[in-house]
């Protein structure tokens, strides 16, 4: 079962770093609009989106460290780590798009 959970999580949060490259890429258009460069979200958004590998990566490499090491319930916790990164960064898009207009 810890397996199972595993590769599905990996594999999930692996294949998300293709959407997250075109993402990036787009990211320098939050400093499109003429003093945006001196607002604090255009850097809050962009400092997140480019550490999202950063959140992704180690936590899929440590899981299967641990599982390897027979620790599965901490393998499957820290194999589900972006989500704590990945949730709030949704709500905040949400947010942004419902009342910063």
């Amino acid at each position: 079962m810890t397996r199972a959970v595993l590769i599905v999580t990996t594999a999930i949060f692996v294949l998300s770093l293709g959407p997250w490259l075109i993402t990036a890429l787009f990211s320098v258009m939050f400093f499109d609009a003429p003093g945006s460069t001196e607002m604090l979200f255009p850097w809050l958004m962009f400092c997140y989106v480019w550490l999202y590998p950063l959140f992704v990566i180690p936590p899929a490499i440590i899981s299967w460290i641990l599982h390897s090491q027979g620790k599965f319930r901490f393998a499957v916790m820290v194999g589900l780590t972006p989500l704590f990164y990945i949730l709030p960064g949704i709500l905040w898009f949400i947010i942004s798009i419902f009342f910063m207009h």
